[in-house]
């Protein structure tokens, strides 16, 4: 019976959708603050967007896929894709070196008002070898902005 009911449990936390997330020690030294994600497609690539309305929809964190490596089925290497996370170009300077990161596509289709689901993560390295790290989740429908 536990076991039923546990089973039970994990069906229900299956459902639940991601919501929109940013963590980690870039924030401490980039505004990070965002109030909703998009996600837009363009002939090129795909782009997660972290954005602040409240600053006329200013881009906080964006990461960037090309579109040939788009993939549901594995985790995209964000440096081997020729990936990128960049901040908004209001923020007067651009994130030391990515390391590392990865992004994970649980959901999409490249049809416009699609849902795009999914997580990322990535880590730079200062001048002075210092690791700043940012992970995010988000749950956005698609925007397409390009067709190819």
């Amino acid at each position: 019976m536990i076991a039923i009911w546990l089973a039970g449990l994990t069906t229900i936390g299956a459902c639940v959708p991601f919501t929109n997330e940013l963590n980690g020690g870039l924030g401490e030294t980039f505004d990070l603050v965002f109030d909703g994600a998009r996600a837009r497609l363009y002939a090129s690539e795909l782009s997660v967007e972290y954005i602040d309305s409240g600053r006329q929809d200013r881009v906080a964190l964006r990461v960037t896929v090309p579109v040939a490596e788009i993939t549901t089925d594995d985790s995209i290497l964000l440096i081997e894709s020729h990936g990128y996370v960049s901040l908004s170009d209001d923020q007067g300077g651009q994130l030391p070196p990515m390391v590392s990161g990865q992004l994970d596509l649980i959901e999409y289709s490249p049809d416009d008002a699609a849902w795009v689901v999914g997580k990322f993560q990535a880590s730079f390295e200062t001048a002075d070898d210092i690791r700043l790290a940012v992970w995010g989740r988000f749950n956005t429908q698609l925007e397409v902005i390009d067709a190819w």
